[in-house]
């Protein structure tokens, strides 16, 4: 039977699925996955999507090369893998309003879900508790640390991480989702892309977001 319950749920991956539905109703869900495809770094896909969203992007790409995002992602026990557990469940539910959350902040649609709210339920239902007892009193990862102490202080770091400076990447990636769907953007095929003009200033941008609690959001 597989093992390895994973500490921490796929933050990232979550976002990247909300940045993806985006490019869906932009018409842009090809360009996005010729782009993200292995090796296409420097391909004329990659350059549409950098140009059309040349902050929010660099900011995805920033938050998914995070040294913490990659122990984020190999922190397991050595458990067998509960199937539908209630941590991947709640984390699941939590995970699918985020993404509808951030369609409704990029359409401007501003009486929904408030997107740093619901991330922040995200955060509080992205950690499962019995694995990271699990891997903390022993693990079989050549990467892991040696001792109990270390193993429990670096889920720590990790947790810390999460609920402090990637949170605030993520507010800082909202803005800038913002700011680029604003951009006049040329023509790609002969389709002239979505521009939208939201209510509010940036200022006002700023406040909605930071209202969702003691996250400082940067713009």
């Amino acid at each position: 039977m597989a093992k390895g319950n994973h500490v921490f749920n796929d933050f990232d991956g979550c976002l990247a699925s909300s940045f993806k539905r985006l490019a869906q109703e932009l018409s842009l869900e090809k360009v996005l996955i010729a782009a993200t495809s292995k090796g296409a770094q420097n391909s004329s896909d990659a350059a549409t999507i950098r140009a059309l969203f040349p902050n929010s992007y660099a900011t995805l790409a920033e938050i998914r090369n995070h040294a913490r995002v990659a122990q984020m992602h190999w922190i397991q026990d050595d458990q067998v893998v509960v199937a539908d557990d209630p941590n991947s469940m709640a984390f699941g539910r939590q995970s699918e309003r985020f993404k509808q959350s951030v369609l409704d902040w990029a359409w401007g649609n501003d009486d929904r879900d408030n997107p740093m709210t619901v991330w922040r339920s995200l955060v509080n239902a992205g950690e499962d508790a019995s694995a990271r007892r699990n891997f903390a009193n022993g693990s079989s990862l050549e990467q892991a640390p040696k001792s109990k102490a270390d193993r429990e202080s670096l889920c720590q770091e990790v947790s810390t991480f999460i609920r402090g400076e990637l949170s605030k990447l993520v507010g800082k990636w909202l803005m800038q989702l913002r700011s680029d769907m604003t951009m006049v953007r040329a023509p790609i095929n002969g389709v002239t892309p979505v521009r939208v003009d939201y209510e509010g200033s940036r200022k006002d941008w700023l406040q909605r977001l930071a209202s969702a609690g003691n996250i400082p959001i940067t713009d």
